[in-house]
């Protein structure tokens, strides 16, 4: 079990399962708002509210001590993965059992799936759950639940798939998705990405050479984004099955997806921000293709390449879970949340807000603190403006204090406290407190 608490890093600890904290407390008093860190709870997809599964364990780990609900959050977010796998097999096992499995744990398991995020093994467990029930109706909520699952890119791309396999089934599916997607289109139209530029949206373009990842896995960051979140690894035995899969139309698929995620490259079309997302649709038809592929194969030959396949995913598709040297040091929420900067704010900030808060602090939903506001991609076009945050559509300024640490706004808005380890403030103004990094407006008196 304490090997749980080796996720407690990254975006899950700082982001994703604070808000989670949050929503099972907002469930308990009916109040579907967050006064402290992001201006929508049912706007931005990948906070999940709108995953049954995930509000169910957020109400129940709002009555757990924060270790014990930290272990719930992880053990939901990896059961989807294994979910994903059961629900893939049942959808491959017409080509025998041992291909089934074959493309089970390489779809569920690949490199471009195995995310801290949750989001990512929500919607991608309701994917196979589709491909699955592509021929029932049950296909119908699974569609919805993809969304809901928080993971929109992979929605949208995805949708296709699911469209040519049950044209009929996938039309509905997407009109039960419309509560979600107007509330969602309402608050995206109103970001600072609704103005990106095509060199702005082309972050993650993947060059011609680094395909090469394929058969050779790279960890190279490109353009500013993490070697992890641009992986497509999926295992060397499913591109070697892929060479007897003869002619398929998932070949069309791959090709066109991989000519959509260079990008900029090659001046491709790109329908959303980081064209490397449609990494998505080239692992699931790498994967069809392998499960044809080996189908025709021997049945020595395919145990061979199954565990070979395996081994892969444990020795090689996992470790792009954790992008090493890129995360902060894991440790028990219970201790990561009660420090001494916890404590002092939670004696002195009130309901004024502080800005900068170290990780993984920096949302303020598990010590209930307001911050300056959500600052990045999706950050809404008038904070951007009032903060005086450059509207390059990708929100690069983080803090406030990055741009304008002295204006009068700061004091307006609230800010009574700043999280500052980089320089020191004017003292004119600022203060410094008992504690190292903290300081404290004079203008704002209790």
């Amino acid at each position: 079990m304490a090997k749980i608490f080796k996720f407690a890093t990254g975006d899950l600890i700082s982001y994703d399962w604070p808000f989670w904290i949050h929503l099972g407390r907002s469930i308990r008093i009916f109040n579907f708002s967050d006064p402290f860190h992001f201006p929508t709870v049912f706007g931005f997809p990948i906070l999940m509210s709108w995953y049954p599964l995930h509000l169910i364990t957020a109400f129940i780990g709002s009555f757990m001590r924060l270790d014990s609900a930290f272990v719930l959050y992880v053990l939901n977010h990896l059961a989807h993965y294994l979910l994903a796998c059961v629900f893939c097999f049942l959808y491959f096992q017409s080509f025998g059992v041992v291909a089934a499995l074959f493309g089970a744990i390489a779809l569920a398991f690949a490199s471009t799936f195995l995310k801290l995020h949750a989001y990512f093994s929500y919607s991608l467990a309701w994917f196979c759950f589709c491909l699955w029930q592509h021929d029932s109706m049950l296909m119908i909520p699974g569609i919805v639940l993809i969304l809901a699952g928080g993971n929109l890119p992979f929605f949208v791309y995805t949708i296709p798939i699911l469209f040519f396999l049950n044209p009929l089934y996938t039309i509905f599916g997407i009109i039960g998705c419309i509560p979600q997607l107007f509330v969602t289109y309402k608050f995206l139209k109103k970001t600072v990405r609704k103005k990106a530029t095509y060199e702005e949206k082309s972050i993650g373009s993947i060059p011609p050479w680094h395909f090469l990842s394929l058969i050779f896995p790279m960890k190279v960051s490109l353009n500013g984004v993490l070697y992890n979140e641009i992986a497509y690894f999926v295992g060397r035995p499913v591109m070697l099955s892929c060479l007897f899969a003869g002619s398929s139309y998932w070949w069309i698929a791959l090709l066109a997806s991989s000519f959509l995620m260079m990008g900029k490259y090659v001046k491709a079309p790109i329908l959303a921000r980081c064209p490397n997302r449609l990494a998505y649709v080239q692992t699931i038809a790498l994967v069809h293709l392998a499960v044809i592929g080996i189908s025709t194969l021997p049945h020595k030959f395919q145990v061979v390449l199954l565990i070979l396949q395996a081994m892969e995913i444990i020795f090689v598709c996992s470790k792009f879970m954790f992008p090493h040297p890129f995360l902060e040091h894991a440790q028990k929420p219970s201790k990561a949340f009660k420090t001494p900067l916890t404590e002092h704010l939670n004696a002195n900030l009130g309901h004024y807000r502080v800005s900068g808060l170290p990780f993984p602090l920096m949302t303020g939903h598990v010590n209930g603190f307001r911050t300056v506001g959500y600052c990045g991609g999706s950050m809404l076009a008038e904070d951007a403006e009032y903060r005086n945050i450059p509207n390059n559509g990708d929100g690069n300024a983080h803090d406030w204090f990055y741009c304008s640490e002295d204006s009068h706004k700061v004091d307006d808005y609230g800010i009574k406290y700043a999280y500052m380890p980089f320089r020191d403030l004017d003292e004119n103004k600022w203060e410094k407190t008992k504690l190292k990094y903290l300081w404290r407006n004079k203008n704002i008196h209790d």
